[in-house]
């Protein structure tokens, strides 16, 4: 400034120079370089760019505050304790406790072994890492669905094994299947006794049933040959027992035998008769019909 002196009194000039800063200030703040005023680590905050003026840096923050809001959700810090802990997964929408969470939607498929504590002891994990409905729910649901579509592949195999089994032993037993079937049974009966039917219902660990498994009922149908030999289980008619390969060898073995052959050609013989029945069912055996 430059001070004169007229008639005793100062007359104050303004500084030309001055008065230039403060219009720039002025018009550098209007035309949005309001930020020149700040440190340069602000400055230059990408954050600051876009807004032109104060005042829209104002409204922005007024913005930000009702968009905080007295219920935002802080994340619990390393030392948080279980109680801060608990508070956070309740805000996140987790149940007060676990028989909160409803399950109601979830089917399990039927025929499908269950574990009833192993489900309340997922779930109770489930709860104490903080899940919430809609997680527990879809976590649960994944997992029977998984566990479901390998029980059904598993069942399904389980089933052609058998069925293919069954037929195994209608090829080689023939039309004596039927009979085979009742041998095994009988001979089954005999070890079992009144229990019968309850060992029969076992499951096995491929989850088939003891009494329907093929090799099963080969072994006791075996086992049962051997026993009708000694009387020890009730027979059925010769005829009827045997596959087709076995009755065509016995009847061969019957028939090279000479003391067999004579009384089998000879009608006086006394044990003609017999020996004619003995061919006959052996035959019936490999047929499946009255050759008479």
């Amino acid at each position: 400034m430059i001070s004169e002196q007229t008639s005793g009194e100062e007359t104050v000039i303004p500084d030309s120079t001055t008065t230039s800063q403060s219009t720039q200030s002025t018009q550098s703040t209007d035309t949005g370089n309001w930020r020149d005023s700040l440190s340069a680590d602000l400055r230059n905050n990408p954050t600051l760019v876009n807004i032109p003026d104060i005042e829209s840096l104002a409204k922005e923050h007024v913005n930000v505050q009702k968009m905080i809001g007295a219920d935002r959700i802080v994340m619990p810090g390393e030392d948080a304790t279980p109680e801060d802990m608990s508070a956070f997964y309740t805000k996140l929408g987790r149940p007060e406790k676990v028989e909160d969470y409803d399950l109601s939607s979830i089917e399990i498929p039927e025929g499908l072994p269950w574990d009833g504590e192993f489900q309340n002891s997922m779930i109770g994990r489930m709860h104490e890492l903080g899940l919430n409905q809609k997680q527990v729910q879809g976590m649960l649901g994944a997992y029977v669905e998984t566990v479901g579509s390998q029980f059904e592949q598993a069942t399904g195999d389980m089933q052609r094994t058998r069925e293919t089994g069954i037929s195994d032993l209608r090829n080689a037993w023939g039309r004596s299947y039927e009979a085979q079937v009742d041998l095994a049974k009988r001979a089954f009966i005999a070890g079992a006794g009144d229990n019968f039917e309850q060992v029969a219902g076992l499951k096995m660990a491929d989850g088939g049933m003891v009494g329907d498994h093929p090799d099963i009922i080969r072994a006791f149908a075996a086992l049962g040959g051997k026993m009708s030999e000694h009387g020890l289980v009730g027979a059925t008619a010769t005829r009827t027992t045997l596959s087709p390969a076995e009755a065509k060898s016995q009847a061969n073995k019957l028939l090279g035998d000479p003391e067999f052959l004579k009384a089998y050609t000879q009608r006086e013989h006394i044990e003609h008769d017999a020996a004619v029945k003995r061919i006959t069912d052996l035959t019936i055996a490999q047929v499946g019909e009255d050759p008479t």
